[in-house]
C-alpha cells in the first residue's frame, strides 16, 4: 500500500466522540407487517384494503459498500458548539507545522514516515521516547523542535526572557534537555536523527515556491475551521455544509413535521435508538417472545 494511504482511526483524546458516534449508529429499515402473506389471499392494509399481488425482496448488502468508500472526517477534531458561540475547539494546538515537513520530507524522499497522524507515535529505547517521525527502512527519527518549547535562540524568543512561561522551564534548561534526548537517540538507541526548528521550515517555505504549493495542495487548512471571528453562526455553518466548502460532522436534532407525519405512517425517514418491549410488538411476536421468554425487559434497537 502506498505510504500515502493509511487508516485513520479516533484518537483517545476524543474518545468522547467516539462514544458519541457509536450510541447514534442505528439499524436500516427492517419492517415485517405480518409473519404470513399469500398472493391474492392476505391483505397487508386489512380487510378493506388490497391482498398481496407480489412479494419482492431487496438486497441492501452492497449500500455498506458504498457507505465505506465514501469520503470521512480524519485527523486533528475541531469542535464548534452551539453554547460556545461556535467558537472553535481544538484538542492539538500544535503540530501542524511539524506534519507538513514530515510529509514533504516523505514526499520528496519517496520514504514512509510513521507519525501521529497516519499512526501513532513512535517510542524508542529504553526511557520510551517519542519522536516525532520515524522510518524503519533507514531506521531514521524525524524531530520537528518549535522553537519557543524547545528554547530555540532565534527571533521567536526574542524578548521572551530567560523562561518559558508556558512550561516554567528556562529556555537553557529547554536547549539542555533536547541536546540530551538527541544524543541518548544517537548514541544510546542507535538512530539516526534529523532536525528541523520551526524558524528553519518557515524560512524554507519563504524561499522555496514548491513547499508552499505541496502543503497547499496535499495539506489544505480551511480558514473556517480555525476561525474565531463572530461571523460563524448556525446559518453560516449549514450554508458551507450545504456548498461543500465545510466537511464534518453535525449533530442536531431532526424531526418529521406534523404536517407530514401521516404520509410518513408506514416507514418513517427517520430511524432512531429505542428502547423496545413487548409492548410494542404485534399480538403473534409477542406470543412467541412469551413462549420462548424472550424481551422479559426492553432492549435497545
Amino acid at each position: 500500500m502506498p505510504h500515502t494511504h493509511f487508516f485513520s482511526l479516533i484518537r483517545e483524546k476524543d474518545k468522547d466522540l467516539h462514544e458519541e458516534l457509536r450510541k447514534q449508529v442505528v439499524g436500516g429499515p427492517s419492517i415485517i407487517f405480518h409473519g404470513y402473506h399469500e398472493k391474492g389471499i392476505t391483505k397487508p392494509r386489512g380487510e378493506s384494503g388490497k391482498a398481496v399481488q407480489s412479494l419482492v425482496g431487496y438486497d441492501a448488502n452492497s449500500l455498506y459498500l458504498w457507505a465505506i468508500s465514501q469520503e470521512m472526517p480524519t485527523e486533528h477534531s475541531v469542535r464548534r458548539r452551539k453554547e460556545n458561540n461556535f467558537q472553535p475547539e481544538l484538542k492539538d494546538t500544535y503540530g501542524r507545522l511539524s506534519r507538513e515537513w514530515l510529509e514533504w520530507v516523505a514526499d520528496k524522499e519517496n520514504i514512509t514516515i510513521r507519525h501521529k497522524l497516519n499512526s501513532k507515535d513512535k517510542q524508542l529505547g529504553a526511557r520510551r521516547i517519542r519522536v516525532d517521525g520515524w522510518n524503519a527502512e533507514n531506521n531514521t527519527v524525524y524531530q520537528f523542535h518549535g522553537c519557543f518549547f524547545h528554547g530555540h535562540e532565534c527571533h521567536k524568543t526574542e524578548g521572551c526572557g530567560d523562561v518559558n512561561l508556558v512550561s516554567g522551564k528556562s529556555f537553557q534548561k529547554l536547549r539542555e534537555r533536547t541536546a540530551e534526548i538527541t544524543q541518548y537517540l544517537r548514541e544510546e538507541v542507535g538512530v539516526k536523527v534529523i532536525e528541523m526548528y520551526e524558524c528553519e521550515w518557515e524560512e524554507m517555505k519563504e524561499a522555496d515556491d514548491q513547499i508552499v504549493d505541496f502543503v497547499n495542495t496535499n495539506l489544505p487548512q480551511s480558514s473556517f475551521l480555525f476561525s474565531t471571528s463572530s461571523s460563524v453562526t448556525k446559518c453560516s455553518i449549514l450554508r458551507d455544509v450545504f456548498d461543500g466548502f465545510l466537511y464534518g460532522l453535525v449533530r442536531c436534532d431532526i424531526k418529521v413535521p406534523e404536517s407530514l407525519r401521516g404520509h410518513f405512517s408506514e416507514m418513517p425517514p427517520i430511524f432512531k435508538n429505542n428502547e423496545v418491549s413487548r409492548e410494542y410488538i404485534g399480538s403473534f411476536m409477542r406470543d412467541f417472545a412469551d413462549e420462548r421468554k424472550l424481551l422479559g425487559r426492553p432492549r435497545r434497537t
